[in-house]
């Protein structure tokens, strides 16, 4: 299912290298017909603003199709591996399977393989996203102003480590709701 996922990556290319071109219209918009001292033609102003409008919908029609590429492969990769999972458990000898606990082997084929299904829809997608956003943004930062770009880079170190430190916390939170759904789900069955 790489083509699906594939597509989605180049779309999210385009869309980065799209939602740069917004700020270029903006300051065009602002610089030379709201704060302009002349009085600014008609036609350039509403080109300028067409162009704004039609950013916005390229963007929103091309994260339409990107979502839907991520759902197709997201829903096929989950199909293919709750069935690699299901056939596995079925191979595994009785002593291996009455080890865990049928909430354990639910939790396995549904809340794991979930898991990794909105890693593909949304995790991926959002991780790309702000990679090629924070690339280009500073790009056009450091290529405008270095010291304004060096400010704003400054407290990144800051957020990184709360940003492990909060990972760390939540992970642990969420081994502990992975084994009591698990329990959950034994009571269940």
């Amino acid at each position: 299912f790489r083509k699906y996922i594939f597509i989605s990556v180049i779309i999210y290319f385009i869309i980065a290298g799209i939602n740069l071109l917004l700020p270029y219209f903006n300051r065009i918009l602002v610089d030379d017909y709201i704060n302009s001292k002349e009085v600014p033609a008609v036609w350039n102003y509403v080109i300028a603003v067409g162009m704004i409008l039609l950013v916005n919908v390229v963007s929103r029609l091309l994260t339409m199709l990107r979502t839907y590429n991520q759902t197709v492969a997201a829903n096929k990769v989950i199909v293919r591996m709750r069935e690699i999972i299901f056939d596995k458990i079925q191979h595994l000898s009785l002593a291996r399977v009455s080890k865990r606990t049928s909430g354990e082997l639910m939790n396995r084929v549904t809340e794991d393989t979930g898991a990794i299904q909105r890693f593909i829809t949304d995790d991926i997608g959002a991780l790309i996203e702000q990679a090629l956003m924070l690339l280009g943004v500073g790009t056009v930062l450091f290529a405008y102003n270095w010291k304004l770009a060096l400010l704003i880079i400054m407290p990144m170190p800051i957020v990184v480590l709360s940003h492990r430190l909060m990972w760390n916390f939540l992970g642990k939170r969420y081994g502990r709701q992975w084994h009591l759904g698990a329990e959950a789900n034994t009571i269940l069955h």
